[in-house]
């Protein structure tokens, strides 16, 4: 399960979906998880929620190696949510929507990874 925080102040704290990769330097690939209470903490901190289809999940079903997992479980906030609205992508939810997928989730055995975050 991703969740893909983005400041609610996008023009004063900018995290950039794409970086520059120097050459010749190591790169962090390291994935961080959350538990369900951290989880429940930033979507209650959230006054814009929207979920998305999870892109691994269609891309790996496009490739014939697809799950039976949920596919909408990707959250987006603030900013990013607007963003992605506007280009019809998800659809904005409540914040008990949100918990509650992440339970289904949680269920399923998928792991809460925040994703694009400065601290995550």
């Amino acid at each position: 399960m991703n969740m893909c925080p983005i400041s609610l102040k996008p023009i004063q704290n900018k995290t950039q979906q794409l970086r520059v990769v120097p050459v010749a330097k190591a790169v962090n690939t390291e994935l961080n998880i959350m538990d369900y209470e951290q989880v429940e903490n930033i979507i209650r901190s959230q006054s814009k929620i929207l979920v998305a289809p999870c892109i691994c999940r269609k891309e790996h079903s496009i490739m014939g190696k697809g799950c039976d997992k949920l596919s909408e479980t990707c959250l987006v906030f603030g900013g990013g949510a607007y963003i992605y609205e506007s280009r019809g992508i998800g659809r904005t939810i409540t914040q008990n929507e949100a918990l509650e997928i992440v339970r289904q989730g949680v269920k399923q055995g998928l792991v809460p990874q925040p994703s694009n975050a400065k601290n995550p």
